[in-house]
């Protein structure tokens, strides 16, 4: 599992969960570090926040897209917003992510939406 977020306390509650579930996972401060660990290994699944500095949840996603590796390219991807308004809502899913989960998160909602994927 590939993990992005800008914010510390973000990665720790995310990883803290992975952690306790014996997930395997990368983390990433941002979309730019993010894409260089998509591009260097295989992931079952990504959460990503929506607003990073140099590369953010949408543009990350748009990048793996596009990825010319079709079982790359079609990872799921989470996107992790406290944004949870109708419009944006469609926008991230039109960028490509599969789901969205809202922040702050639980530990039982996270759960659920990786396991609907994986």
């Amino acid at each position: 599992m590939l993990v992005a977020d800008d914010n510390v306390l973000n990665i720790l509650l995310a990883t803290t969960i992975l952690k306790k579930y014996k997930l395997n996972f990368n983390a990433a401060s941002d979309g730019q570090q993010a894409f260089e660990l998509f591009t260097e290994n295989d992931y079952d699944i990504i959460l990503t926040d929506i607003q990073m500095p140099e590369l953010g949840g949408i543009e990350l996603t748009r990048l793996i897209r596009q990825s010319e590796d079709a079982q790359k390219r079609n990872v799921p991807i989470l996107g992790v917003t406290a944004n949870v308004m109708q419009e944006d809502r469609a926008k991230y899913l039109e960028s490509g992510m599969n789901e969205l989960v809202l922040k702050p998160f639980l530990e039982k909602e996270l759960l659920e939406k990786i396991l609907k994927f994986i």
